[in-house]
């Protein structure tokens, strides 16, 4: 991963993909866009669970979840 790293940082940013560049903190990422509806495949999450769901879906880059995992149904 360091050796990654140390790579990474000697290449041009105009040279990375966008991602690499937000990682990097060389770019921020795209603003969160509303999603209006969403199917879930699991109906048991809870209203918190579900919220993840559609954070991470409308996030256009990357989307990051911390927390405890949710109660078991």
């Amino acid at each position: 991963m360091a050796d990654t790293m140390t790579i990474l940082k000697d290449i041009p940013p105009e040279n990375l993909s966008s991602l690499a560049r937000i990682l990097l903190g060389q770019s921020t990422p795209t603003t969160v866009t509303d999603l209006k509806e969403v199917k879930f495949f699991d109906e048991t999450l809870n209203e918190s669970q579900k919220e993840a769901v559609r954070f991470s879906l409308s996030a256009p880059e990357i989307a990051l979840i911390h927390g405890p995992p949710g109660v078991p149904h």
